[in-house]
């Protein structure tokens, strides 16, 4: 295992460590010390890799998104965005720690610092998945299409898992579904040299 390797798995084990203690003892109740005892390393180590509780907590996160946005890159250039939208959120859903997940957006939408951090940070990745939108339109990223394309798919997620992180329920449906009204104007699909 390269340094690289072995980094990556440090930050993961920190991540999921506090994503649990996080949902059990609450964001405010959970010391750095003891995420640190949680994934088997020093708070030293803790704090070579993240600096606050707010980073680990939306490291976690992000490491979700980031699995997203890698999927969503790896679909065939010739099937339709929604489509490729659909086929990466319905692969997600057989996440063991769904209910986990839900709590901790829960958290999110209840502890004013990592609201406001989770918003920035997704406006971000939103950014980051205009490359990708870009090269299945056949346009530069810096498209005013792209850029609102990305942004509500970004905004959809937000709204949707704001809600299922308090009432539940199918998440990627309501996700989907949300998406296919949105598609009725035709936003998801080509529209020629429009950009």
């Amino acid at each position: 295992m390269t340094i690289e390797e072995r980094k990556e798995r440090t930050r993961r084990m920190l991540a999921e460590a506090a994503a649990e203690l996080f949902v059990v003892k609450g964001f405010d109740h959970t010391t750095v010390e003891e995420i640190a005892q949680a994934a088997g390393i020093s708070p030293r180590t803790f704090f070579r890799y993240f600096a606050t509780k707010d980073e680990v907590v939306m490291s976690f996160l992000w490491l979700k998104v980031d699995k997203l946005l890698g999927s969503l890159a790896m679909r065939p250039n010739g099937e339709p965005l929604l489509d490729s939208v659909q086929v990466v959120f319905r692969s997600g859903e057989a996440d063991a720690d769904i209910e986990r997940d839900r709590q901790l957006l829960r958290l999110l939408a209840t502890t004013p610092s990592l609201r406001a951090r989770w918003l920035v940070d997704g406006w971000e990745s939103a950014v980051r998945l205009r490359p990708i939108i870009a090269g299945r339109l056949g346009v530069g990223p810096e498209s005013p299409r792209v850029a609102l394309i990305a942004n509500t798919l970004f905004m959809v997620a937000e709204t949707v898992l704001d809600r299922w992180s308090s009432e539940g329920g199918d998440f990627v449906g309501e996700m989907l579904a949300a998406l296919v009204v949105i598609d009725r104007g035709g936003l998801f699909g080509l529209l020629g040299s429009e950009g």
